[in-house]
């Protein structure tokens, strides 16, 4: 750990240093934000849009399933809704006119409930066929794998004429890493993690540029208040910052990073 005292300011003609530090320590930069996606969805994979290291863009096409059932599927179900929803309209026309009937005496007990619970029928199918609709459209959404934020494809898991099937496990279909952020983790001893604010706002020095970042975690693995016990590195924070294309940062490369 290095000490660096810094110049505040002149009082009465007398220079004065305040008791601001700079602790500036060592660290290794990792992903940020990494993920593994899947679908939900079951089918033959018919195209696979990226390659590992390309970056992409928030909502980019990654994987793609073989669209023409899904499709053809969703197109079925909407007619069928459709269908389902007129007659649930005709069975409520009827139920009304059944209940007017009833009203004037010309209709039984039994002819009316009859029909409240044609209508309760419709309805209940129109309903699932909406479901089945909404179902059906979810699906053809998850049978193409687009990108949750801008990323670095790490890995992909699958290839092409490969099939996905979703009823047995959520298969890993392919490993993102977040493009816009970084995370420097520092070894530090449990004493000096401790000591350490979240609020804290530590510089991340890389070739000669400086990112400002936030603690977003410590690791603590040990701690002893023994004075005569050596401070030896028994933890670690995490410092995330943020990152623009072009800017040389990488995992496992050595950076510096200065807590105030």
């Amino acid at each position: 750990m290095k000490t660096i005292f810094k110049q505040t300011g002149w009082s009465i003609g007398l220079l004065l240093m305040t008791a601001a530090f700079v602790q500036a320590e060592d660290a290794v930069l990792h992903w940020a934000a990494q993920t593994t996606l899947s679908t939900l969805a079951s089918g033959e994979v018919a195209r696979i849009h990226v390659i590992p290291g390309q970056r992409v863009k928030k909502g980019t096409a990654l994987i793609e399933l073989q669209q023409s059932s899904f499709v053809v599927t969703a197109k079925a179900l909407d007619v069928v809704a459709e269908n389902a929803r007129l007659q649930a309209n005709e069975a409520r026309a009827q139920r009304d006119r059944a209940q007017e009937m009833y009203d004037e005496t010309m209709l039984s007990d039994h002819a009316l409930e009859v029909e409240k619970l044609a209508y309760s029928d419709a309805m209940a199918s129109y309903h699932k066929a909406l479901a089945d609709k909404e179902r059906a459209r979810f699906l053809l959404q998850q049978s193409i794998v687009r990108a949750p934020f801008d990323a670095i494809v790490l890995e992909v898991n699958i290839r092409v004429g490969e099939t996905v099937n979703s009823k047995q496990r959520s298969a890993a279909l392919i490993t993102l890493a977040s493009a816009s952020e970084m995370m420097a983790r520092v070894s530090v001893s449990s004493k000096e993690a401790m000591t350490l604010e979240l609020n804290n706002k530590p510089q991340v020095n890389i070739a000669g540029k400086r990112y400002e970042g936030k603690i977003v975690a410590k690791h603590i693995q040990r701690l002893s208040y023994d004075s005569s016990v050596s401070s030896s590195n028994g933890a670690s924070v995490d410092v995330s910052f943020s990152i623009k294309p072009g800017d040389v940062a990488y995992p496992g490369m050595s950076v510096n990073v200065e807590f105030k």
